[in-house]
């Protein structure tokens, strides 16, 4: 249980109350319980998607983003505006490129990141609501973020020895985290086939592994593996590709 609360309670903005601060085990098994809180933020943005359907759909997906954006704390686009930054300002050094990660300000690169990945999600989830699947569509990209964390702390050593998940990577339980990743893999390809077709599942499928893929082969080559940011911003990458996907997919069968 207490797993559970430290995974909402760092993934989201639901008040939480711990009895006490969670060990380094209990933080690395709240990553077991990331899908789940997946699948909650998705429950809550699924129900305010029914909350402002009366609205126009330019001014409901706005909403919609927006309140993504809180539930989450934006805890995700931080991450995307540091690796956007590092990625452009190390020149391909990995020191350099860790430094930058690191530093609190915001650089021109970052800040082009996070308005092009809002502006993404806004079209995305436009186009659903505009085609009648931005509730599905809304459940399970949440949930595509929260794997990608389980797949990468799998895959991919993590480089900063103090950093957030340094504990997390020592302590994780890795057949759990295997079994829930697979799980949460198989349901995510169902519910998309279920709600979007074969095509959708199959395209979604494809595009997740090739990023997958690359953002990994590309992070070891820099800086030896990921770190919170890399992690983070990969959450929101991830959503962002669900969502084309599905709004493309959707979007294609409805005008041919």
């Amino acid at each position: 249980m207490t797993a559970w609360l430290v995974a909402v309670q760092f993934l989201t903005k639901i008040p939480v109350r711990l009895r006490a601060l969670p060990s380094e085990r209990q933080t690395a098994l709240a990553v077991v319980f990331y899908p789940l809180v997946g699948v909650l933020i998705g429950l809550i943005l699924a129900g305010f998607t029914q909350a402002v359907g009366f609205l126009p759909s330019v001014l409901a997906a706005a909403l919609m983003v927006v309140a993504w954006i809180w539930l989450t704390g934006g805890l995700h686009l931080d991450g995307l505006a540091d690796i956007a930054d590092a990625w452009l300002g190390g020149w391909g050094e990995k020191e350099r490129t860790l430094t930058i990660m690191k530093d609190p300000t915001c650089g021109a690169m970052g800040v082009l990141a996070l308005i092009a990945g809002v502006l993404i999600k806004f079209a995305a989830v436009h186009t659903l609501l505009t085609f009648g699947g931005a509730a599905l569509g809304l459940m399970i990209a949440p949930v595509v973020g929260r794997l990608v964390i389980l797949w990468l702390f799998l895959r991919a050593p993590y480089v900063r020895k103090n950093g957030i998940g340094s504990p997390i990577s020592t302590h994780l339980p890795k057949t759990a985290t295997a079994g829930v990743l697979a799980i949460g893999v198989l349901l995510v390809i169902l519910s998309v086939a279920f709600g979007f077709g074969l095509w959708a599942a199959a395209w979604l499928a494809g595009a997740l592994m090739a990023f997958l893929w690359y953002y990994r082969r590309a992070w070891q080559r820099l800086i030896g593996g990921v770190t919170g940011d890399v992690i983070g911003a990969a959450v929101e990458l991830g959503e962002m590709l669900t969502l084309l996907v599905m709004a493309g997919v959707l979007a294609w069968q409805m005008v041919s």
